[in-house]
């Protein structure tokens, strides 16, 4: 746009580039009713802004100026030039003036509105523009927003995809895009999550969601490139006799044709205390999508005692020292309330109850002062490891990568005849 000056007449057209917006503005003042109507649209999508006006300059010029407080409207020194003020403010006085002095029916093609604006304006630009084009404007906006898409519920969606030398038009069925947005909700996802993505890794949780990417970008040679790691919203709805349905929401994500959501790659989960042959049906269910830790949680991996006497030393605590924290897991480590006999195996850290075991860790060296924060000292944890002692998060990494490249042996066996391997 060109916010500086422009030259007053008789216009009441908006020029292609708003380059005569002072101009159409000054005649908008001559009907209260339509100024007023105009003011009111522009502080839907910008609250800030309480007035506008078109001011008369030398020469028969004129400049838009704006006011952000309603008690200085009338001291023209405390209003802001238009050139003062951001791009995206100029863009939403052109387009509201459009809405409401348009006598026929308009073609509005608005490119990339996120560009300029703040996601929270766009939602409300998108819902004035709905409310406004009902039954009279066609609007045609080219947006990489998800935030665009969802608000604006739109007739047609067409996907532009470069093909070669050539730009390739996909429509999109709104019925199923609309499917797809009902089942990420049944999964707790937005399309903000999934949008722009090629596929998708579903995890345990958020701390996964979290430390998985920072494993995959610091352990290993691959790159996530068009990849998303977003956790499940009930891992338990796995161990129901639902199992099927459930997997076939998330199938569905991905097998709508002419949709919105990338391909499920696949799962990671805990393996908490699933016996064989709960994990090899679980695994035949998902047709091999479903992959389990070979630790009980993904917190094992994170029991080493010198990364939590480090995190603990990070929390403004008297200083607690490493033979502490060994001292206390040595005794601690076999207590039946963090697993169950059957459960124990020669590596402790492989079944025992890491949750109740680190809340009660912290709880203990820290007197009470700090309770253990899965989504806060889980990553903590696992940052130290990366920087500190990578090689006892490998066997995980390598299991995220081998997903993600597809790499990972398909063949099982029926428990009994073999066992299971568990990554």
């Amino acid at each position: 746009m060109a916010p500086g000056p422009c030259q007053l007449g008789t216009n009441r057209t908006l020029a292609p580039d708003g380059g005569n917006l002072a101009e159409v503005l000054s005649l908008l003042q001559e009907s209260r009713v339509q100024l007023e109507e105009y003011t009111q649209l522009v502080r839907e999508v910008l609250p800030e802004i309480w007035q506008v006006n078109s001011r008369r300059l030398e020469n028969n010029t004129g400049e838009v100026v704006i006011w952000t407080d309603e008690r200085a409207i009338t001291k023209n020194e405390l209003a802001f030039t238009l050139a003062e003020c951001g791009s995206g403010i100029g863009q939403v006085l052109a387009v509201m003036y459009v809405l409401v002095t348009a006598r026929e029916p308009q073609v509005i093609i608005l490119d990339e509105p996120q560009g300029f604006l703040h996601p929270g304006a766009v939602r409300k630009l998108v819902e004035v523009l709905r409310r406004y084009t009902k039954d009279k404007h066609q609007i045609i906006i080219a947006t990489h927003s998800p935030t665009v898409i969802t608000s604006a519920d739109p007739s047609s969606v067409t996907m532009i995809k470069q093909d070669g030398l050539e730009s390739v038009f996909e429509s999109i069925d709104i019925k199923k895009a609309a499917e797809q947005r009902t089942y990420l909700g049944e999964v707790g996802a937005r399309l903000s999550d999934v949008f722009g993505y090629d596929r998708v890794l579903w995890v345990e949780g958020e701390t996964e969601e979290k430390c998985f990417t920072l494993l995959m970008r610091q352990l290993t040679n691959e790159q996530l490139m068009g990849t998303a790691i977003l956790r499940v919203q009930h891992t338990g709805d796995f161990n129901s006799k639902h199992t099927k349905n459930v997997i076939g929401i998330y199938e569905r994500l991905s097998q709508v044709e002419g949709g919105l959501v990338p391909p499920v790659v696949g799962f990671i989960f805990d393996r908490e205390t699933r016996s064989e042959r709960e994990i090899y049906d679980l695994k035949k269910q998902s047709h091999d999508r479903i992959h389990f830790t070979h630790k009980r949680m993904f917190e094992n991996y994170l029991l080493n005692p010198s990364g939590i006497t480090a995190v603990l030393n990070n929390l403004e605590l008297p200083e607690i020292t490493e033979p502490q924290v060994k001292s206390w897991l040595e005794q601690n480590k076999t207590n039946v309330k963090y697993y169950k006999p059957s459960q124990r195996t020669d590596d402790w850290t492989d079944n025992v109850n890491r949750a109740l075991l680190l809340i009660d860790l912290f709880a203990s060296l820290s007197r009470g002062k700090v309770s253990f924060d899965k989504t806060v000292h889980s990553p903590m944890l696992t940052q130290w490891l990366v920087d500190n002692s990578p090689e006892e998060l490998k066997e995980l990494s390598e299991l995220i990568k081998s997903v993600l490249s597809d790499q990972t042996n398909t063949h099982e066996t029926i428990p009994g005849s073999s066992p299971i391997n568990p990554g």
